[in-house]
């Protein structure tokens, strides 16, 4: 498989698991308008440094579009898309692009791989198919299945052009959509930017950050690059082991919230980074919930609680605390 062991057996369970609940019913989609462009950038943040081993070109268009659809499942086609294409080019290099198509955006992936031949076109979206068994890069078979699986949920189709010998082409449309003014990014983060300090009081500080709510992790995310923080962003716990998995360089600080999609908890999460990379890896908590019960789980794990909305002078407060610690 392609990628470290660890990453690959990271990448083989959340593959699994996200197959599993697509197949029972339980991923209901959460539609909503919302920029891409901030999705956009974790993906480049996420696969640059993969292209960048082997040599390849990687680059994400920037666009100001809206889009409505639900926000963790695109970036579940778009993430699929991307590996995939990477995973299977040699030379040349892979391109995101969106397009703007009358009420709809069309969402592009180009490779400049060996192509896929005519007559597997169709199969390739099935569960464990591989065009050639014997090719060691491959996976197991299930990351355009999610893409298709994802798709359908949606109301869309993947689709693929190719030519043999010279690259592919995956392409889906999604509806456009409008942010309403009191909903728009600005006004997300109207009482992050007051509270904001001159400068960037932590310039190069590279934090995990983990929220399955994809409006709380983009506004998170935001913060934190305001800040100077490099921010790796997941939506589930195995999705952030294998973007960690990937990273040339360890995390200084895992930001997570206590209860993820899936009956994942978050301590777990931590008690797994920690356990790969270092039991003293400075940590903090985020939950809406303030029972006791909900204090008393983290403390026990020794880690640090923030409740919801933490407000930016408390939270940089914190992290300040914890990593002179």
């Amino acid at each position: 498989m392609w990628g470290s062991p660890s990453a690959c057996l990271y990448a083989l369970l959340d593959a699994i698991l996200m197959m599993s609940r697509l197949e029972t019913g339980m991923i209901v989609p959460n539609l909503m308008p919302f920029a891409l462009d901030p999705i956009l950038g974790q993906l480049h943040q996420a696969y640059s440094s993969v292209a960048a081993k082997k040599r390849l070109r990687f680059a994400v268009c920037p666009t100001s579009a809206i889009a409505y659809s639900d926000p963790a499942l695109l970036q579940r086609i778009l993430s699929n898309l991307i590996s995939n294409a990477l995973r299977y080019t040699e030379t040349g290099g892979v391109v995101v692009t969106c397009r703007q198509r009358g009420d709809a955006l069309r969402l592009e992936v180009w490779d400049t791989g060996p192509g896929i031949p005519r007559e597997h076109r169709e199969a390739i979206f099935r569960e464990f198919y591989r065009i050639d068994r014997t090719d060691s890069q491959g996976g197991v078979g299930l990351g355009l299945a999610i893409v298709r699986s994802c798709s359908e949920l949606l109301g869309y189709r993947a689709r693929i052009s190719s030519q043999p010998g010279r690259g592919s082409r995956f392409y889906l449309e999604v509806p456009r959509g409008t942010l309403p003014a009191s909903t728009g990014t600005d006004a997300l983060l109207t009482d992050v930017v007051s509270d904001e300090p001159v400068g960037k009081p932590f310039s190069g500080l590279r934090v995990v950050l983990v929220d399955d709510d994809l409006v709380i992790l983009e506004r998170t995310c935001r913060l934190l690059e305001r800040w100077g923080c490099s921010v790796t962003a997941a939506s589930s716990g195995p999705q952030a082991e294998a973007l960690v998995a990937r990273l040339p360089h360890p995390p200084d600080l895992v930001l997570t919230d206590l209860r993820l999609d899936a009956g994942e908890v978050g301590t777990d999460l931590i008690a797994r980074l920690r356990l790969r990379l270092r039991p003293n890896l400075p940590a903090i908590v985020l939950t809406g919930d303030s029972s006791l019960d909900t204090a008393r789980e983290v403390r026990r794990a020794g880690l640090t609680l923030l409740y919801k909305p933490v407000p930016p002078a408390k939270l940089r407060a914190v992290m300040s605390r914890l990593l002179a610690a």
